[in-house]
Parts: C-alpha cells; structure tokens; sequence
C-alpha cells in the first residue's frame, strides 16, 4: 500500500497540489501505514486551516479514494515511483545512526537481514492492477474510522 500512499497523498499527488499548494485549504496531506508484524491501520490524515472547510477536504479525500478505485495509475508513472522509494530509502542509509535506526524494524518482522531484499522485490512487482485491486477491497466506506480533532 506504500505506493498507493504516496500516489494519492505525497507530494507530487494530485490532491496535494489542489489541496496545499493550490487552495492552501490544508497545512499537509500525508497517508500511510506502519510496517509493523500485526496488521496496523492505513491512515489518511490532514491538517485543515479553516474548520468551515472540514467536509470539503473530506470530501476531496474521499474523491481521489474513488478516483483509484476507478482509474488504475499509470504504469510509467508506478515504475518511476517505485524506483524513487527504492533508491530514496537506500541513500537514507548513509550513516551507521541511520542504519542503526531503520534495520531493526525490519529484522524484527522475521529475524532475518534478507527481508529487506523480499520488501523491495515484492514492491517492485506491484502492477497498477494491484493498487486498484487492493483499493477497491480495502477503502470500503462503511468499514472507515473518521476521527476530527479541533480547537487550538
């Protein structure tokens, strides 16, 4: 799902732009999952500037869950991104700190050094196919938590 999460809420996403760059209705928009052994929640989560304008980035949320769910991303567009994640995590590891604090929620998923190979030749044969497909079981609207948290 991490590539679902960048293509519809990163910062070159469509709603991204229209949201924070755009309408600056939003602070961000970000979404994603934790890469934990128990299966941990996909959130969607945003920082809205004026409370008036809740229901229309909810909305717009709810919108481009839709479009995905309709409209499968370009494979182009896949392939580049997956490429970036890959080689953006890899040039993170540029320091013994940085290694020291990424490995070891990945070796505790099995024990084992290699899931890191597993992680990337599995998301490198993601297809647009199986982000529609994953979308579409998934992101089903009577299944969906919404938690909205104002004041200062």
């Amino acid at each position: 799902m991490l590539p679902f999460a960048d293509l519809a809420f990163g910062e070159t996403s469509e709603l991204y732009k229209k949201l924070v760059l755009d309408e600056q209705k939003v602070q961000f928009v970000s979404a994603g999952a934790q890469t934990k052994r128990d299966p941990f929640p996909f959130m969607i989560y945003s920082r809205v500037k004026a409370e008036s304008d809740m229901d229309y980035v909810i909305a717009e949320i709810e919108k481009t869950i839709e479009h995905f769910k309709k409209n499968p991303v370009s494979k182009e567009q896949l392939d580049n991104l997956k490429k970036r994640m890959k080689y953006q995590f890899l040039m993170g590891l540029d320091s013994p700190e940085s290694v020291a604090s990424v490995l070891p929620m990945f070796i505790t998923l099995t024990g084992d050094i290699e899931v890191l190979d597993e992680y990337f030749i599995q998301m490198m044969d993601i297809t647009p196919e199986d982000i529609q497909r994953a979308v579409n079981k998934y992101f089903v609207k009577e299944s969906r938590n919404q938690v909205i948290l104002t004041g200062n």
